[in-house]
């Protein structure tokens, strides 16, 4: 009963996207937890601007160029409820050199997890990050990781919220991308195909009003719920959703939290 009230005092304190009003915009971090009130929101977006630090060690950030978007993991590891992280043997050399980073990476971690309702953290061993590095209208780059940028709902998940945080240079549009409305799978399924195999995938995004979040914005969403698990249609509350198409040649590095 208490969280039930904690999150309708959230849900009550966001506001209605205007192209969906089951997505919130959430005015403080701590209206994340709106995502749990009674099934009304499909995700809760918390828009925030990376500290000038952080946007500092981006610019001199020196990742190695190998045309391709690579997972490091475990990299920073944290105490959630502790003002404390460090770095992980796994930790990529730039991120080790980039304590600004790693700082903000381990707020994002405990925001998402109060949000998320937990005590513990568990990803003990720390926490994964993509690094993406790539000129995607090259030829040969693009054939072998457009599909990275496929519209999709993750799942299906018992446990079905997840949170995203991107960390780029310029901030613009380089978040999480998201449709409005409800698909089902096989309207994904062929929205994903449209898009993969269109001479136009910008006009696809665009024919399906594609929202864009910046670096930096915390998006905390559902993903897909196994078949006949606590509800009838289990793409109602799932977020189609997307990732940009990276910098060209300039790093993007991207937090995802399951709970």
């Amino acid at each position: 009963m208490f969280y039930l009230l904690k999150s309708n005092k959230a849900f009550n304190r966001t506001s209605a996207h205007p192209a969906d009003s089951a997505v919130r915009i959430a005015h403080h971090e701590d209206d994340l937890a709106a995502l749990h009130y009674r099934n009304n929101a499909r995700a809760v977006i918390f828009k925030r601007a990376l500290p000038p630090a952080v946007i500092a060690e981006l610019k001199n950030y020196e990742a190695p160029h190998n045309g391709k978007t690579q997972s490091y993991g475990p990299t920073v590891k944290i105490h959630t409820f502790r003002n404390t992280f460090h770095r992980s043997v796994n930790s990529p050399p730039a991120l080790r050199n980039s304590p600004a980073i790693m700082a903000d990476m381990a707020y994002v971690a405990r925001v998402f997890y109060k949000a998320a309702g937990r005590k513990n953290f568990s990803k003990p061993y720390g926490l994964n990050m993509s690094q993406w590095l790539m000129d995607m209208d090259d030829p040969e780059t693009k054939k072998k990781y457009f599909d990275a940028l496929e519209p999709h709902i993750d799942g299906p998940f018992i446990d079905p919220r997840r949170l995203t945080c991107a960390y780029t240079e310029d901030p613009k549009g380089m978040g999480t991308g998201w449709f409005p409305g409800t698909f089902n799978r096989a309207e994904t399924r062929n929205i994903g195909q449209e898009f993969l195999t269109s001479d136009n995938p910008q006009g696809v995004l665009e024919k399906y009003n594609h929202q864009t979040t910046d670096a930096g914005d915390l998006v905390f969403f559902h993903t897909e719920l196994p078949d006949g698990f606590l509800c009838k249609d289990t793409y109602r509350l799932s977020l189609l959703h997307n990732s940009p198409k990276p910098p060209t040649n300039k790093v993007r590095l991207l937090v995802l939290l399951p709970t």
